[in-house]
C-alpha cells in the first residue's frame, strides 16, 4: 500500500507480516502471509487438469481455445513488467488448449474464476495435499483418514474464508 505500506498478496488480499505468531512454525518464517486455498499462492503448483475439474466440478465454464484476436498467437500476449519496469507481452511460448497463453498464466485465469466464483479447492485436494494443508496450519489428525474423510476434516477445521473480489483480470475474452 503507498500510504501505510503495508505488503499484502495480490491475489487475495492477505496481509504479509515480519512478525506473525499464529503457528509455532511462522517464527521460523521471515515475511510471509496466510493465504487462502483459493489463493494463487496455493493453486499455481496444481496442475492445469485439477483446475479444469474443479471449475468443471462446479458448471464453471472456462476457455481453452484463444479468443479471436490471438488465434495465430505463439507467444503469451499477457501483459508483464519487465525488469527495466516498462511493460511488454509475457512472450513465453503458448500451450495447446490453453486459450493462447503461456502456463503460468492460464494458471492465473483458472485461479481467478476460482475466486470470482468462491470456489473452495478442497473437493478436488488428493489426501497428500489435504495433509499437508492440515501439517500447515499445526492440526493433529489421525494418519488413517481417507482421502474423503481428510477433505471432510480440511473442511470442518480450516474454513474458507472470504476473498474480496476485485475487477478481475484477463479480460482479453470478453
Amino acid at each position: 500500500c503507498g500510504q501505510c505500506h503495508t505488503e499484502f498478496c495480490g491475489f487475495c488480499y492477505a496481509i504479509y507480516d515480519r512478525s506473525c505468531s499464529r503457528y509455532k512454525g511462522c517464527q521460523q518464517k521471515n515475511l510471509h502471509a496466510h493465504c487462502v486455498r483459493s489463493c494463487f499462492s496455493f493453486l499455481r503448483d496444481w496442475e492445469v487438469r485439477y483446475l479444469q475439474r474443479l471449475l468443471a466440478s462446479h458448471k464453471v465454464e472456462f476457455h481453452r481455445n484463444p479468443p479471436p484476436s490471438n488465434q495465430s498467437g505463439a507467444q503469451c500476449p499477457i501483459s508483464v513488467t519487465n525488469d527495466s519496469g516498462g511493460d511488454g507481452p509475457c512472450g513465453e511460448d503458448v500451450q495447446p488448449d490453453y486459450a493462447g497463453l503461456c502456463e503460468k498464466h492460464y494458471k492465473e485465469y483458472l485461479a481467478t474464476l476460482i475466486k470470482r466464483e468462491r470456489l473452495d479447492p478442497v473437493s478436488t485436494m488428493d489426501g497428500d495435499r489435504c495433509k499437508l494443508e492440515l501439517r500447515s496450519h499445526e492440526i493433529e489428525f489421525n494418519p488413517n483418514l481417507n482421502e474423503q474423510q481428510l477433505r471432510l476434516l480440511v473442511q470442518q477445521k480450516i474454513p474458507m474464508q472470504p476473498v474480496q473480489i476485485s475487477s478481475i483480470p484477463f479480460q482479453i475474452f470478453g
